[in-house]
């Protein structure tokens, strides 16, 4: 009994010097983990699009059709999983979400033929689409509103931090032992995962769990649908309903033909790729990070949740400039 009371004064003593308890960090560093899975579970395909395509002798709009088809119920499925979490809770559909990705990564590794790789890849859409909006809900019954940037900032850096480090492990175990090894590593990270979800997952003060969540799960039930509309119509959730579909169309064209531009146009070899592009996103989860702490900082200041959204903006234009610039690149 002493040993407990020690372990819940020293967890309030860290929850009112960060304003985060410490099973609420372990939870962020869970998600974390998730993300770095997920964004490598999704762009690894891209980067041995070379090898997969000489295998299964595919036409360039049959590799489009691939990278497409991750898309292809991608909306649906966040929308439709994700109101579910609302229902059953973010702790056990991120758990289904990982069991998702496991059977559909390992499922590749049997793959032989252009329909069976397609029907992959519309699996793993389906299973990722949730994953960022239930994390973020999950995340959010954790943090309090002025740790909220910094906190999803570190959630979906694990989006860069993954590639960035699995990558070239991967495009080596690729280089050595096939394509296939990679998806079976990524398989078994995911299941791995989902064993230490069993012991970390847990709803936070909003799913009920803690003092006073029993009553905000009542008050979220009598609110009116009314409000929910005036809500998704609102200039906020507009702009950044906006900002998220530029980004995934961008997202979507890199992953499907990056590697095959860089590989084929560019001359470069998998080594290279692999190193140039953890750099780059190791210097993108760096300014994710900084821009996430001014956010937080501004919003302490102003009080104002719109702060975000014009560091969105800001975060957009810096996009379109080097995008643009890249255009610009001539032939090595």
């Amino acid at each position: 009994m002493e040993q407990n009371l020690t372990t819940t004064e020293t967890e309030q003593a860290d929850t009112q010097h960060t304003g985060i308890s410490r099973h609420g960090k372990s939870v962020i560093a869970s998600l974390f983990v998730l993300s770095a899975i997920s964004f490598t579970d999704k762009s690894i395909a891209s980067y041995l699009s070379v090898p997969i395509i000489n295998e299964f002798h595919l036409s360039a709009s049959q590799w489009g059709i691939v990278g497409g088809s991750f898309f292809w119920l991608f909306s649906l499925s966040s929308l439709f999983v994700g109101a579910w979490s609302d229902r059953v809770g973010t702790t056990r559909i991120l758990a289904l979400v990982a069991v998702a990705w496991t059977i559909v990564q390992i499922a590749t590794v049997f793959v032989a033929s252009f329909p069976l790789l397609l029907l992959t890849r519309v699996g793993l859409g389906i299973g990722e689409g949730p994953y960022a909006g239930v994390a973020m809900t999950a995340a959010a019954k954790w943090l309090p509103r002025e740790r909220r940037g910094l906190g999803f900032a570190i959630i979906t850096s694990g989006n860069l931090v993954g590639p960035a480090i699995l990558t070239p492990i991967l495009i080596l175990f690729a280089a050595a032992y096939g394509w296939r090894s990679a998806f079976l590593i990524l398989g078994v990270c995911s299941l791995f995962w989902l064993v230490g979800w069993m012991f970390v997952g847990r709803e936070g003060a909003e799913g009920g769990d803690l003092v006073g969540g029993a009553e905000q799960v009542l008050q979220r039930q009598r609110a009116p649908w009314t409000g929910l509309l005036s809500l998704l119509f609102s200039r906020n959730v507009i702009l950044i309903t906006l900002a998220t579909f530029a980004a995934y169309w961008m997202q979507g064209l890199l992953l499907s033909w990056l590697a095959v531009y860089l590989i084929h146009v560019r001359h470069l070899q998998f080594v290279w790729i692999a190193a140039i592009s953890g750099l780059s996103v190791l210097l993108t989860c760096l300014v994710q990070i900084l821009l996430s702490l001014l956010a937080d900082r501004w919003f302490r200041h102003t009080g104002k949740l719109r702060v975000y959204v014009y560091m969105l903006c800001v975060v957009l234009v810096m996009t379109a400039i080097v995008n643009y610039s890249a255009v610009l690149v001539g032939p090595l």
